[in-house]
C-alpha cells in the first residue's frame, strides 16, 4: 500500500531495500498485487446488478468519494464522451452526451464512462444519430462485482506499471546511497582507520567523509521527493483499478453495425441532484408607467458533473408525477351529526394510474393542459456540479401598466405603490420571487403567484414616501341593549396626508367583524362613502388626497352580543382591556 505520511528510517537490521521502501512510503508488494489483480479481473456483462444509489442534492459532492485500503480518495469524474445538452427539470436533469467512433460491421459494446453516480435507470436511452447502426440494449453498470476490462482500464494499468517501474529506479538509487553512507561510516572506526596517520591526514579524511555525507544526504532528499511525486501520481491509478466507479458511473450501449463506417451515438440519462426555480426582476418606469419584466431561471446541481459549455434548457415538466393520469375515487353521500352532508374524498383516496401522485397547484395543472413548456437559454453555459446557484436569463418583456396606490393601515401605516399589468408574454410564469425596482432604485422583494398569457399580474413597487397614513380609534362605547344583551360601539378614523406637489388617488382598505353566530349582530353606523364587501367583511374607500393636504374617512359600527357569550368580545382585539 501507499502510506499517507513519511515514516522513520528503518533499523540497521533491515535490508537496504526495506529501508528504501519505508523512506518512500511505498509497499511495492501491495502495489504489484493490486495491479496484478486488475489484470486477472473480469466482470460478466450478463450479470447486471443495481447501480450505486445516488446521493441526495445536499450530500452529493463535486467529486466521487470512494474507500480504498481504509482511506478515502476523492477523484473527479472522467468522461470519455462529449456533453451536448442539458434539460433541467424541477427535480432532476436530463443530460445528453455523444461519442463518435469508427466501427466494423458486427456487434459492438460502446461504453460511456465517467458519468455522475446519480444517474438513474429512468429516462436512460441511446440513439444512433449518424451512421448505419442500431441500438440493441442500454445497461447501467453496477459498482459491485469484478471490474470490467475496458480500454481505459488497460491504459490505467499500463500507466500504473510505468510509474511502479520509475519508483523501482528511485528505490535502487536510495539503496545505493544508503550503502555508500554505511560504508563511509564503517571506515571511520577509530581503532583502524586512523592508525599510522598524521593529524593532517586524519583531518583531510574527516573532511572527505563530511563532504560525502552531505552529498549523500542531499541525494537522498531528492530521491525521497521524487518518490513522493511518483507515489502521488500512482495512488489515483490504483483507486481506478480497484473500483469501477472511482471516476464515475459507466453505461454500456450494445450496437449492431451494418457496415464499416463512422457512427455517432447519443446517450441520454436522468440525474438527480439538479433543479431550477424561477426568479424575476420587475422595473417600473414612472414616466411611462411601463414595467420591464425580466425572467430568470436559477439552476442548482450537485451531481458532481460539470456541465461545461453546454446547451441548457429549462423544462416546466415534473417527471415525478406529470406522467400519471389521476383516477377518481368514490363520491359517497354520508351523514354528519344527523344532517345530510356531502363527503368529499380526500386526495389520498384517489390513486394515480402508473404514477406517484396528483399535481396540486392550479397553475401547474393549467400548464399541463397546454403541454410542457421548455425554455431554451441563449448561448452555451457552464454550470458547476458543486451545488452553487447560477442565474440564467430567460426573457425580457415590456408590459403596459396601470398604477395605483393602496394602504391597509390596520396592518401597516404606509401607502404601497402597485401596478396592474396584463401579462401577454409567450411563456407561462411560474410562482417565484420577484425583486422590484423603480428606475435604478431597488425598492423591495415579493412573490409572483404565477400567471399564464392573458392573465393579470399585480406587482408591488415599495412605498410612496410623499404619502403618510394614520388610523386611530376615535370612539368606543359599551351599554346594555336589553336584559341579557350588551352593545359595543367602535369608531375608527383613517387619515391620509399628501406632502407631494400633486394630488393622489388612494385605495384605503379596512374590515368589519363577521358574525359567526345568529345571536351576534354587527351593524354599520357610518362608512364615509366606502364600499362594504358582502361576504368577507372588507371595507374600501377610493379617496382623492389634494396636494399638500389630507383626506379622512371614518368607520363606525356596533356589535350586539348576548351576555352569556363572553368569549364573543374576545374578538375585539383587546380594545376594552
Amino acid at each position: 500500500m501507499i502510506w499517507l505520511c513519511w515514516g522513520a528510517l528503518a533499523l540497521a537490521s533491515e535490508s537496504y531495500s526495506e529501508q528504501a521502501e519505508k523512506m518512500m512510503n511505498v509497499d511495492f508488494a501491495d502495489v504489484e498485487a493490486r495491479i496484478d489483480r486488475s489484470r486477472k479481473s473480469r466482470r460478466s456483462s450478463a450479470r447486471p446488478s443495481p447501480a450505486r444509489p445516488a446521493a441526495s442534492p445536499a450530500e452529493a459532492p463535486p467529486a466521487v468519494l470512494l474507500p480504498t485500503g481504509g482511506e478515502v480518495a476523492a477523484l473527479p469524474l472522467e468522461a470519455n464522451s462529449t456533453l451536448r445538452s442539458v434539460t433541467v427539470h424541477r427535480d432532476r436533469a436530463l443530460v445528453t452526451r455523444t461519442r463518435s467512433l469508427r466501427l466494423e460491421a458486427g456487434d459492438h459494446v460502446v461504453t460511456f464512462e465517467g458519468l455522475p453516480l446519480g444517474v438513474t435507470d429512468q429516462g436512460l436511452s441511446a440513439a444512433v444519430v449518424a451512421g448505419e447502426a442500431r441500438i440493441v440494449a442500454v445497461e447501467l453498470l453496477s459498482g459491485s462485482g469484478e471490474v470490467e476490462a475496458t480500454e481505459r482500464i488497460d491504459a490505467t494499468r499500463t500507466s500504473a506499471e510505468e510509474l511502479l517501474a520509475q519508483l523501482g529506479d528511485v528505490r535502487d538509487q536510495i539503496e545505493a546511497l544508503l550503502s555508500q553512507r554505511d560504508y563511509l561510516r564503517s571506515a571511520l572506526s577509530p581503532e583502524q582507520s586512523t592508525v599510522g596517520q598524521t593529524v593532517a591526514e586524519v583531518r583531510r579524511g574527516l573532511e572527505f567523509v563530511a563532504t560525502s555525507e552531505r552529498r549523500i544526504a542531499k541525494d537522498l532528499r531528492e530521491q525521497q521527493e521524487r518518490g513522493e511525486e511518483l507515489a502521488e501520481e500512482l495512488s489515483p491509478l490504483l483507486v481506478k483499478l480497484d473500483d469501477p466507479l472511482a471516476t464515475g458511473q459507466p453505461v454500456r450501449v450494445e450496437v449492431e453495425v451494418d457496415q464499416v463506417g463512422d457512427v455517432q451515438i447519443d446517450l441520454q440519462y436522468a440525474v438527480r441532484g439538479a433543479s431550477w426555480s424561477p426568479s424575476y426582476s420587475a422595473r417600473l418606469d414612472r414616466s411611462t408607467q411601463q414595467v420591464e419584466l425580466q425572467v430568470y431561471g436559477v439552476v442548482r446541481q450537485s451531481s458532481g458533473e460539470d456541465w461545461a459549455d453546454a446547451e441548457i434548457s429549462l423544462s416546466t415538466a415534473q417527471p415525478a408525477g406529470a406522467a400519471s393520469v389521476p383516477v377518481l375515487g368514490q363520491w359517497i353521500l354520508g351523514r354528519t351529526s344527523g344532517l345530510g352532508a356531502f363527503t368529499v374524498p380526500s386526495a389520498s383516496e384517489g390513486q394515480a394510474d402508473g404514477g406517484s401522485g396528483v399535481v396540486d397547484a392550479q397553475l401547474d395543472a393549467d400548464l399541463q393542459s397546454q403541454g410542457t413548456t421548455v425554455l431554451r437559454i441563449a448561448g452555451r453555459r457552464t454550470i458547476r456540479g458543486d451545488g452553487s446557484a447560477q442565474r440564467l436569463p430567460v426573457a425580457v418583456q415590456t408590459l403596459a401598466g396601470t398604477p395605483s396606490l393602496r394602504t391597509v393601515p390596520k396592518l401597516a401605516a404606509e401607502v404601497q405603490r402597485r401596478v396592474s399589468v396584463r401579462y401577454d408574454g409567450q411563456l407561462p410564469l411560474l410562482a417565484g420571487p420577484v425583486s422590484s425596482f423603480v428606475g435604478p432604485d431597488y425598492v423591495g422583494s415579493g412573490e409572483i403567484q404565477g400567471a399564464l398569457p392573458g392573465q393579470t399580474l399585480q406587482l408591488a413597487f415599495g412605498t410612496e414616501d410623499r404619502l403618510q397614513v394614520r388610523r386611530e380609534l376615535v370612539q368606543r362605547g359599551r351599554q346594555k341593549a336589553g336584559r341579557k344583551l350588551t352593545r359595543y360601539t367602535f369608531g375608527f378614523r383613517t387619515t391620509v396626508h399628501n406632502y407631494g406637489a400633486s394630488s393622489a388617488t388612494v385605495t384605503v382598505l379596512d374590515q368589519l367583524p363577521m358574525s359567526g353566530d345568529a345571536r351576534v349582530d354587527v351593524k354599520v353606523l357610518e362608512l364615509s362613502g366606502g364600499t362594504r364587501g358582502a361576504e368577507d367583511g372588507s371595507v374600501s374607500w377610493q379617496v382623492e388626497v389634494p396636494a399638500d393636504g389630507k383626506t379622512s374617512v371614518e368607520l363606525v359600527f356596533e356589535v350586539t352580543v348576548p351576555d352569556d357569550m363572553p368569549h364573543a368580545s374576545a374578538g375585539f382585539g383587546g380594545l376594552f382591556r
